[in-house]
């Protein structure tokens, strides 16, 4: 199982105790959607830290694009669209009906070991993203006030 195949196979293995194992798949789009927009945008946030002629760069794309006005809506639209083309690519290509379905499949005859280990890495694979993201503030903050 891959890392993004592990927070789906969580998702169908702990809503599956509780009998909402039809919330899985939708979960595990939502989910995966998040890892992926966190990890992207803790890139981001590590490539203007290390980087500072990339900022000038997208400071520069961005005023081109608003002008002097705030960036703030600017910000709003593009992580809106970050999230509806993540969320898009997932669910037509990892997160498809079929794709679900043999996933689910090849998990449910796992053994129940082995399906605990996959969904706690798919639990740890999501963990993961947040602690990414908190370290590329964390190496922003740094870098901002030292």
């Amino acid at each position: 199982m891959n890392i993004l195949a592990s927070i789906y196979c969580n998702q169908y293995f702990e809503l599956k105790k509780k009998g909402k194992e039809a919330r899985a798949r939708y979960n595990g789009t939502i989910l995966t959607t998040f890892a992926l927009v966190i990890v992207l945008f803790a890139s981001y946030i590590l490539m203007i830290t290390f980087f500072p002629d990339a900022e000038k760069e997208v400071n520069r794309f961005v005023r081109k694009t608003v002008g002097r006005t705030s960036g703030r809506m600017f910000g709003k639209i593009l992580a809106g669209v970050l999230m509806i083309v993540s969320y898009l690519s997932i669910r037509y290509t990892l997160g498809t009906e079929k794709n679900y379905q043999k996933m689910i499949q090849t998990f449910e005859q796992l053994p129940v070991s082995s399906q605990e280990q996959i969904s706690k890495k798919g639990l740890q694979t999501f963990i993961a993203t947040i602690i990414f993201i908190g370290i590329a503030l964390l190496a922003l903050l740094l870098k901002t006030y030292i």
